[in-house]
């Protein structure tokens, strides 16, 4: 179930973005050779899975849309043959319900609310999560060197921005 919902949101996917040279982001899943029962523990908190930022941003983004996962595009309109032609908005999928988007919504304005502090702005609901992933490398994981991110979303009662934040190896 867990492999389900992580490919539901995009996750090991492309996102099919209108841009070249996208790519798939790493998860290992049951049936592979390389695949072990440990990995569906240490994938469930995120080590073994790598996702791009456009991924992570558009799997949020379908709970800022009540549970539909959209197709991300860079370019919103083009002209060809004299006319203008609109990218349409294109929903891909719903890896949760619209209940379920909600509940996470008011979850993530909570972890804002109580603990990430620096993403709150004044008069607006925001609703996000922060990350920090150890960086691989051949011989296991760095000892001092992090990852760090934020997603969310705002304002979180109406959705109109999705923003990602990620920091390589920041400075303490």
């Amino acid at each position: 179930r867990f492999y389900q919902y992580v490919t539901r949101f995009g996750f090991g996917e492309v996102t099919e973005v209108d841009m070249a040279g996208e790519v798939y982001g790493m998860m290992k899943k049951p049936g592979w050779n390389d695949w072990t029962l440990s990995d569906l523990g240490t994938n469930s908190f995120g080590q073994g899975i790598a996702v791009t930022p456009l991924q992570m941003t558009n799997a949020v983004a379908a709970i800022a849309n009540g549970g539909k996962l959209m197709r991300p595009y860079v370019v919103a309109a083009r002209i060809a043959n004299g006319e203008m032609q609109r990218t349409q908005p294109t929903v891909i999928g719903e890896p949760i319900q619209a209940s379920t988007a909600q509940t996470l919504t008011k979850v993530l304005i909570e972890v804002v609310n109580q603990g990430n502090s620096a993403a709150r702005v004044a008069g607006y609901a925001i609703a996000g999560k922060s990350g920090t992933a150890q960086i691989p490398t051949k011989d296991g994981y760095t000892e001092d060197e992090t990852i760090v991110t934020f997603v969310g979303y705002a304002p979180a009662d109406d959705p109109r921005l999705v923003i990602l934040v990620k920091m390589d190896r920041p400075d303490p």
